[in-house]
């Protein structure tokens, strides 16, 4: 099974020249328009606050693109951010070493922690973001891990 949400890559491309120009446009109207009328100074108050909050959003969400494959025997998984250079190219490992899962899913973060064995360290725990992931593509990882996991307790 496939998971990617590299199809979306331009609309989060797009996502921070909007911020920053709802940035410019905040600061024109708080810091311009200061001393004409308050209702402007609020106006400028408000969005800027907004736009702050989307900005740390933005950020603490993390790397946007996730791409998952699990055909053959081994899995691919590949995390990386559009912003940031990101040289990291991903981890690939037998299906065999999966030990155990976890998706933390919080209000607007989601997180996917898998358990490997290895030769060198008795486990290792991979973490990555899967927060721009649509809901039916999290539970199809979930239900394609379960799966793999159900094959190797039979093993």
């Amino acid at each position: 099974m496939r998971i990617s949400n590299r199809n979306k890559r331009v609309f989060y491309l797009l996502i921070s020249p909007f911020l920053a120009l709802l940035t410019f446009f905040c600061l024109f109207l708080f810091y311009f328009n200061k001393n004409r009328i308050e209702r402007v100074d609020t106006v400028g108050v408000y969005t800027s606050a907004i736009t702050i909050v989307l900005w740390i959003l933005l950020f603490i969400r993390g790397k946007m693109i996730f791409e998952y494959d699990s055909d053959g025997e081994a899995f691919l998984f590949r995390n990386e951010s559009i912003y940031f250079n990101s040289s990291r190219g991903g981890d690939e490992f037998p299906k065999y070493k999966l030990l155990k899962f976890e998706i933390l899913n919080l209000f607007f973060l989601k997180k996917l922690y898998i358990t490997v064995s290895s030769k060198k360290k008795n486990r290792m725990i991979l973490q990555y973001n899967i927060s721009y992931l649509t809901r039916s593509q999290v539970k199809d990882l979930e239900r394609s891990l379960g799966f793999v996991l159900e094959e190797n307790a039979k093993k």
